[in-house]
C-alpha cells in the first residue's frame, strides 16, 4: 500500500519515531511530530495517506487535543493529533479517500507549539523497527510514508528472516569449502616435504585435486 505525507512540502520533522521521553506509553515518541515550512503550521490542512474509514474523536483530549484516526486495508492505522478543531462527525465511521483533508494543524493538547503529531500502527510487526505500545505495533512513518512502490517498502520480518537463513546457509557452505581446501593444502604440504626429502611425490597429482575440489 502506497502511503502520502499527511502535509503538503515542504515540512520539517522536529521530533522523530525514536525520541526517548517518560512523556510517552513505553518512554518511547513512536510517532513523528511536523511542522510546515515557508508557510504557518497553524491551520495547514491535514490530509488522509491512504484510503480509509476516518473516526473523530468527540473530545478534545487533554494530551492529544482534537485528533482523528483512520483504519487503512492490510491492518494499517493512521493517527493525526493536535488539530483546531474537528470538522468530521464524530462518533462515526468516515468513509475517506487518499488527500481527504482530515483537519488543520494546530496546537489543542499538551503542546509546546503547532504541529500535526502523526502515528502509524499495524496488528503486525512490518519492519524491524516497530515498537509494542498499546496493544499495537508502532513503525516509523518516515519509512513509509511518499514511497512510490511497493518496492521501495521497508524490509518485512519475513524478508529479513529469509535473508538471515540464506546468510547462514551461504556461510556454511563457505566453511565447508574452506575445510575442503586446508584438508588438500595440508596433503599437499606434506606430499611437498615428501618431494625435497626424496620421496618422489606426484605435486601435479595434488594440484590436480586442489582444483577439482575448488570448481566442484
Amino acid at each position: 500500500m502506497r502511503f502520502v505525507w499527511p502535509l503538503a512540502l515542504p515540512f520539517f520533522i522536529t521530533r522523530d519515531f525514536y525520541f526517548k521521553d517518560s512523556l510517552y506509553v513505553g518512554g518511547q515518541h513512536a510517532a513523528i511530530d511536523i511542522i510546515a515550512q515557508s508557510r504557518p503550521t497553524d491551520g495547514d490542512p491535514v490530509r488522509a495517506i491512504a484510503d480509509g474509514t476516518a473516526y473523530a474523536s468527540p473530545i478534545n483530549d487533554y494530551y492529544s487535543g482534537w485528533n482523528v484516526y483512520v483504519e487503512h486495508a492490510d491492518g494499517w492505522r493512521s493517527g493525526y493529533r493536535h488539530f483546531r478543531n474537528q470538522i468530521l462527525p464524530v462518533n462515526q465511521p468516515i468513509p475517506v479517500s487518499q488527500g481527504t483533508v482530515l483537519g488543520y494543524a494546530d496546537s489543542t493538547g499538551r503542546v509546546t507549539g503547532p504541529h500535526l503529531h502523526f502515528d502509524l500502527w499495524n496488528h503486525e510487526k512490518k519492519s524491524p523497527e516497530a515498537f509494542a505500545k498499546v496493544g499495537w505495533w508502532a513503525h516509523d512513518p518516515e519509512l513509509y510514508l511518499g514511497v512510490e512502490s511497493e518496492n521501495d517498502m521497508p524490509i518485512t520480518n519475513a524478508e529479513w528472516q529469509q535473508i538471515a537463513t540464506a546468510d547462514e546457509n551461504i556461510t556454511k557452505q563457505v566453511n565447508a569449502l574452506t575445510s575442503d581446501v586446508l584438508a588438500v593444502v595440508d596433503a599437499l604440504d606434506k606430499r611437498l616435504d615428501a618431494l625435497e626429502g626424496g620421496g618422489g611425490s606426484d605435486v601435479a597429482a595434488t594440484i590436480a585435486e586442489l582444483r577439482r575440489r575448488l570448481e566442484s
